[in-house]
Formats: structure tokens, C-alpha cells, sequence
């Protein structure tokens, strides 16, 4: 038999390895085809071509009206892979209507930005193709039975944009950002958009941005985009960019529904199907947790829980904004959190919690779980009449009996709790906790200032902080006036204490002073221009000048945490490691980190993070500030759950013990306070319920 010399083979896999690496490159460094749709409104032309060129994943071509209806013929459909809509025309024939609308079920996807919101006034299927409509012609607009009026605007708004998803593609490691630009309020936002961004103006309260679907064509709205401001800003860049990538990616190929949960009833993944729907707001819920019209939902009235199955990827997810203690017991059937689930038919939701933490008398039917580690589900029908769960909080839950509170040998200093709206935290629940926690101990009085929130709010320049020995913050303020910000300066600057706990580093990313009072902060558009990055890695402390954005957390988990500075005041007689229970551990915060002193630190370990990713380093969690005559210390953990209103990090010994030393040495310089019998060790956790 005659064979192939060896160096033709050898040439054909050469050939063939240089071909697929070739089409690799190619194909990774794909440019989205994008027509730019302009008209009916001034543009900053040199502005916006700026950033088109800029966004670097794209290349464009504009045309503008009344000429561009004609590109969107099924003819020319090819010629583009995106279009992004920039214009605010209002005539269109029927013919151009009947080219758009097929243009987007057959598959098109549409980056709507800004002033397009104005467009096609008289046609109401155009808004709910891009999830939205600004009105001002006529007599303001009109979707079934309500009517909008007149929508309004105003430009040079300085505003905070809130994250509202962080786990869209869309948004990925984009924090809450501050902007000045043009705001639309009081339009029309269809309730199938999914939002993802949101501002809290007083008055202008609206959605940013948002994602929806009409047919086959995926949509992302953004209301941002005025002009230059948002041309240059650093997060709208990348959510543009991000945005394209997420509406011109493939799709993910689906997982088949097994039998067992198309038995159960889980079926036509193409549109979300409401079952046992009762009660106002209920559908507008259900709408936010949504990214687009591709899901088919479980709903049970009785408890106010719903699940989710995701008709592109076939995964389930379980989503409750139940209030009672029955979401904690179902998230334990699954203790190792790789699972999602999806619950039918609590029998009333009574059950009763005996003296071990184990909840009786509830019946559950039936529930599924996904297991993200494994891709593989689990489906159980459950026919007996009382279901014994696990503990919900390890150990005894009316917690360690601490006995009667000592004497104290002074008066209790004067303390001054700063609250109110905190980003995705409890705050009125974490407030009343403070509260209890340093009463409780006999060192502390304390007055609740409201600062945003409630009609009790009180203005941040009417403080006197001069009142008081310490001032504790738990709190995310949009900003303050400058006689505020002077008036803490100058508390802290002679002599005064101040605690900042977990949310209130976010706070003020733009003073300079507060963010030295701190040392390191998160989030809100912070990055290397605001400091170095400081952890504790292979025996020492690092000051990391990397770029990158500050703030990251995983899901919440437990973990322990590690004192650095053993001898401390704050942390002296103290076991050195200590198991924390369930909390976010911040990590990658970065700051100006000057005459600080990082006390302890915890491990963010990524095979404890559920997938979310972890720095592999120690991350501080306990640390010293001092800032003039004064004294800082900034405690990273307790956090106060908004989604199911739990405290139970702030229910942990160690958290407490902690902070209450912490609070006497901002405020005296010293800790009076005897080492307790309860704190939690290495591999145990203990519990002060009672905040004792």
C-alpha cells in the first residue's frame, strides 16, 4: 500500500493548527456591526462619534431620517448585526412599522439610548418593543386604563445611579455611580422590562436602564446619553460596551426539561405563565427578578413565594420576599447553597419552632432543586403530614445565656447612631440592633438620627455633633452639604470618636476627608485614583497600586475571622481566630490607607464563594483610623439583609464583642470591658440574640 510522505502530513497539520488559530483570533476579536439611527433631535456630533470610536467592539454606520426606515427592510437586515436607536422621529408608515417589528421578532437586538424614549408618540407597540416611552405630545399618554399624563425632564441633574442587578452580563463589575446629566421621569415603563439601574431623585424617582425581549430580539434601554458627561464617563462606557457583547452574543444552547419536572407541571418556557396569582404588585415583583420575557413562574399566594425557571438555560431559581423565618429553614434542605429551588403548596405557612431550632408542622408537597456544581436536579414529593427540617441557626436559638449586665463605673457615654436609607440593607431592623447592643452593655446611651428614608428624616447640617462621645454610621448618604461634612471634620479632627460599620464604607466616594477618616472604602465608582488596594497575603501587608475598581462581596457565608494585632485594646485577651457566622466578607476595598492600623483580617476563599469568584488574600475586616486628636474604627461585617429582613450576623457573639470595644476605644482611647466566657472559637459558633 502506498503511503503519504511524512511531510505532507506534517505540512496538512501545520496548515490546519494555524487555520483554527487564525479563525480563534478572528472570531475573539469579532466587531459588532452596529446602525446608528439618528434624527428628530440635536446630536453632539463630535461627541458621539468620540465615543462610538471609543467603545472598540464595534464598527458603525449612522444614517438618520427621514432616510433610515429604508434600512430596515428584510433586504437589509444583513448589513448590521445591532441597532442602536439615537433619534426621536415621530412619522412612520405602516410599511416601515411592519419592517421594524419583524426586523426585532426575527431575532435583530436594539441598544435604545436616551431620546429615542420620544419617538413614535402615536404607535404603542414601539414602546413596548424598547420597554418604555417618554410622553409630551397630545395629552400625555395613556396605557390601558391609566393615564400618564405629560413626562418631564431636566437637564444637569446630579444623581446617583443604583445598581439594581448586579449579576446581569450587562452590568458585570459595575458599581452605584454618580453623574450629572439629562433625567426623563414620569414615563412609561412596561412591566415585562427587566430593570437593572435606577435613580432616586426626590420627584424623578425612575428607571435608567432595563432589559426586555420582543420575540426573538433581545433589548437594552438606557435613558442615559444626553451628551458629552455621559459620552466620557467611564461607567456608561462599559455598559455600552457590555451591553453590545450581551446583546450580540449566541445564545447558550438549552438544557433539556427532565421528565420528572414536565410531570410537575413545568412546561412552555417561551413566556412567563403565572400560576395561584393573587394581591396587588404582585406582577410588577415577579417583573423585576425577570431579564426578559423567556420564563415560566411558580407562584404560591398563601406564603409569597415564587420560583423561576429560566426558559434559555432550563435552570431554577427560587426567589422569596416572604418576611418569615420559612425561607431560612428551606435555604438549609439545600446547606451547602449550590442550590436553587422551586417550592408548591405550604399548607398556611403555620409551623412552630421547638426549643432545638428545628421548625415542625409545616406540609410541604413538593419542591425541585437545580445544583449549580453538578447540573443536576432533584425532584421531591414529600406525602407525610409533618416535615422536620434542620436547624436554622446552628446552636441554641435563644442564644448564650450571657446573666445580668455589671455595673458600670460611669456614666454612659452619649452616642449619636447615624441611619437611614442604606443601599441593599435592613436598615431599620440593623438601627434597632445597634441600639440594643450598646444600651445593652451599660457604656452607651444612644439617639437615632434618620438621615433619609422616613418622615422623621432629619437634615444632615442640623447635627451637633459636638453632643456627643461617638458618633456610629451605618450609612449610605447621596452626599451631604459642606457645612455637614465640615461640622464632622471638625468633631473628629478634635478629639471625637467615630465607628463606620459595613455600608458606611460606600459613603461619600467623592470627600476627600471622610475617605481619610476611613482609610478604605468600596464601590461607588472608586478605583486606583482614590488609593492602593490593602491586604494581608504570604505573612504581610500588601499596598497593591494596581488599577481596578473597589468593592467586590460574594454570596454571604461564614468565615473566620484572624486578629493581626492581637495586643490591641480592642481586640487584648481575645481568642485570635474566631468563626463569624453568615456575613458579606468585603473584599478588594482600596482607599488613601494613611495612619491606619488594620486589626484583623478574613480569608476570601474562592471555593467558598458559590461560584461568585474571591480574591484568594486576607481582606481587613477590623481596622483603626487616627484622624487629628480623634479615633476611627471601621468595622466591615453586619450586614442587614433587605430581601428577607434578617440580622443574624449582627446576632453573632463575635461581631458584638467586637464592636462594642470598638466603640469604647473610639470614644475613650481604652476597653473597660471584661473578656467574655462566649465568644465563638475556631470552629464554633456562638449567638447573643438578645444583643447581651
Amino acid at each position: 500500500m502506498k503511503t503519504t510522505p511524512l511531510w505532507i502530513v506534517l505540512l496538512f497539520v501545520f496548515s490546519f493548527v494555524f487555520l483554527v488559530c487564525v479563525q480563534g483570533q478572528e472570531s475573539a476579536s469579532k466587531k459588532f456591526r452596529v446602525l446608528v439611527v439618528t434624527g428628530g433631535h440635536g446630536v453632539d456630533e463630535a461627541g458621539l462619534t468620540k465615543m462610538l470610536d471609543s467603545l472598540g467592539n464595534i464598527t458603525w454606520t449612522r444614517v438618520s431620517h427621514p432616510n433610515a426606515h429604508a434600512h430596515f427592510k428584510p433586504e437589509n437586515a444583513h448589513r448590521y448585526d445591532l441597532l442602536l436607536l439615537y433619534d426621536a422621529w415621530e412619522e412612520i408608515t405602516d410599511e416601515a412599522k411592519a419592517d421594524f417589528t419583524g426586523l426585532v421578532a426575527g431575532g435583530k437586538p436594539v441598544l435604545a439610548l436616551h431620546h429615542c424614549l420620544l419617538s413614535y408618540s402615536k404607535w404603542p407597540e414601539y414602546a413596548e418593543i424598547i420597554g418604555g416611552q417618554y410622553f409630551y405630545l397630545g395629552e400625555g399618554g395613556r396605557r390601558g386604563d391609566k393615564h400618564y399624563g405629560y413626562s418631564t425632564a431636566k437637564d444637569k441633574v446630579e444623581m446617583t445611579v443604583h445598581i439594581k442587578d448586579a449579576t446581569h452580563p450587562v452590568l458585570r463589575n459595575v458599581r452605584d455611580f454618580s453623574i450629572t446629566e439629562e433625567l426623563y421621569a414620569k414615563m412609561y415603563v412596561s412591566p415585562a422590562t427587566h430593570v437593572l439601574l435606577e435613580t432616586d431623585v426626590p420627584g424623578m424617582e425612575t428607571p435608567i436602564a432595563w432589559t426586555t425581549a420582543f420575540g426573538r430580539g433581545r433589548v437594552f434601554t438606557f435613558q442615559l446619553g444626553h451628551g458629552r458627561v455621559s459620552f466620557e464617563n467611564e461607567n456608561f462606557l462599559m455598559i455600552m460596551r457590555q451591553a453590545i457583547d450581551w446583546l450580540g452574543r449566541p445564545e447558550k444552547p438549552r438544557r433539556p426539561i427532565p421528565k420528572e419536572m414536565r410531570k410537575q407541571g413545568w412546561g412552555n418556557p417561551n413566556f412567563v405563565t403565572y400560576r395561584d396569582m393573587d394581591g396587588d404588585g404582585v406582577e410588577e415583583c415577579l417583573g423585576f427578578f425577570y431579564r426578559d420575557r423567556g420564563h415560566y413562574a411558580w407562584y404560591d399566594v398563601t406564603t409569597s413565594y415564587w420560583a423561576i425557571l429560566d426558559g434559555k438555560t432550563n435552570e431554577v431559581e427560587f426567589v422569596s420576599e416572604n418576611t418569615t423565618s420559612i425561607a431560612t429553614a428551606v435555604e438549609t434542605v439545600f446547606r451547602d447553597n449550590r442550590w436553587m429551588l422551586k417550592m408548591d403548596g405550604f399548607q398556611d405557612g403555620k409551623y412552630e419552632v421547638d426549643e432545638q431550632g428545628r421548625i415542625h408542622g409545616m406540609k410541604v408537597y413538593e419542591y425541585v432543586g437545580f445544583d449549580r456544581k453538578t447540573g443536576g436536579y432533584r425532584v421531591l414529593t414529600l406525602e407525610q403530614e409533618e416535615v422536620v427540617f434542620p436547624e436554622t441557626i446552628p446552636g441554641d436559638p435563644r442564644g448564650t445565656k450571657t446573666g445580668p449586665i455589671p455595673p458600670a463605673d460611669r456614666e454612659p457615654l452619649e452616642t449619636l447612631i447615624l441611619t437611614g436609607i442604606n443601599g441593599a440593607h435592613w436598615w431599620q431592623g440593623s438601627s434597632d440592633a445597634l441600639k440594643e447592643i450598646l444600651e445593652n452593655s451599660g457604656l452607651f446611651r444612644c439617639d437615632i438620627a434618620v438621615m433619609n428614608g422616613s418622615p422623621d428624616a432629619v437634615a444632615p447640617d442640623s447635627l451637633d455633633f459636638s453632643k456627643y462621645a461617638l458618633v456610629v454610621s451605618n450609612h449610605v448618604p447621596g452626599d451631604w452639604p459642606d457645612r455637614a461634612k465640615m461640622n464632622l471634620e471638625n468633631y473628629v479632627k478634635n478629639g471625637g470618636g467615630l465607628v463606620l460599620l459595613h455600608g458606611a464604607t460606600l459613603a461619600f466616594a467623592k470627600w476627600p476627608e471622610y475617605n481619610r477618616m476611613m482609610g478604605l472604602g468600596a464601590w461607588m465608582n472608586r478605583n486606583e485614583k482614590d488609593g492602593p488596594y490593602v491586604y494581608w497575603k504570604d505573612g504581610a501587608f500588601v499596598r497593591d497600586e494596581t488599577p481596578g475598581w473597589a468593592g467586590y462581596h460574594g454570596r454571604q457565608h461564614a468565615f473566620t475571622v484572624v486578629h493581626r494585632k492581637p495586643e490591641h485594646p480592642i481586640l487584648k485577651g481575645l481568642p485570635v481566630e474566631w468563626l463569624h457566622f453568615k456575613d458579606e466578607l468585603y473584599g478588594k476595598m482600596r482607599g488613601p490607607a494613611e495612619n491606619m492600623e488594620i486589626l484583623a483580617t478574613a480569608y476570601d476563599d474562592p471555593d467558598e464563594n458559590f461560584g461568585l469568584g474571591g480574591s484568594d488574600r486576607h481582606e481587613p475586616v477590623l481596622w483603626t483610623v487616627r484622624y487629628g486628636e480623634g479615633r476611627v474604627f471601621v468595622d466591615v461585617m453586619g450586614h442587614a439583609g433587605d430581601d428577607v429582613p434578617a440580622i443574624y450576623a449582627l446576632e453573632c457573639t463575635g461581631f458584638q464583642v467586637t464592636f462594642l470595644r470598638g466603640c469604647e476605644w473610639a470614644a475613650t482611647g481604652g476597653v473597660t470591658q471584661a473578656i467574655p466566657e462566649d465568644f465563638p472559637t475556631k470552629t464554633e459558633f456562638r449567638f447573643r440574640r438578645d444583643f447581651r
